[in-house]
């Protein structure tokens, strides 16, 4: 789940549902940089994290037996490959 859809689980900073949350993409963000040795997700991910509010808060882990779906960006994946793909044209 992309951070920026995470606030409606955790509510407004006046009445918050839920005090703290996993951060499961940052978890999956982190195993694709060291897959990829590439670490514009994890950048582009953690500027979106950065810009939350500051009483939302996360729990970052590495691994856990939650961890089915990698979550990651797939639009922010997915526009970096066309433009690598417009690049090979140049």
């Amino acid at each position: 789940m992309a951070p920026d859809k995470v606030v409606p689980y955790l509510g407004t900073g006046e009445k918050l549902k839920c005090h703290m949350l996993y951060n499961v993409t940052t978890t999956a963000t982190t195993w694709n940089t060291v897959a990829t040795r590439d670490v514009r997700l994890l950048r582009a991910q953690m500027d979106i994290v950065n810009r939350l509010p500051k009483e939302y808060v996360f729990l970052n882990y590495l691994r856990c037996h939650d961890d089915i779906g990698w979550g990651l960006d797939y639009i922010w994946l997915m526009q970096l490959i066309f433009l690598r793909m417009e690049c090979i044209g140049c």
